[in-house]
């Protein structure tokens, strides 16, 4: 799990930036170095960061990594 995810910041991708505090990332969260990701049934991206992570590049890197989600996805 990422490192110190309690009250994270949460990044959802879905078509506009909303950015909220959360107290930890669900169960299911999958671990990528310092951010976990979960992809719901609607195909919302939601991404916890490490607290102390500045909130504009959280959003910087939650969009970079939905970008290359979305390609990865037309690729297949």
């Amino acid at each position: 799990m990422a490192k110190d995810i309690t009250h994270a910041i949460i990044q959802e991708v879905n078509g506009s930036n909303h950015v909220k505090t959360l107290h930890a990332a669900p169960a299911n969260a999958r671990d990528l170095s310092s951010l976990a990701v979960v992809i719901n049934h609607n195909h919302q991206l939601t991404v916890w960061f490490p607290k102390e992570l500045p909130i504009k590049t959280a959003q910087s890197m939650a969009n970079n990594f939905a970008e290359d989600m979305r390609k990865d996805l037309s690729d297949s």
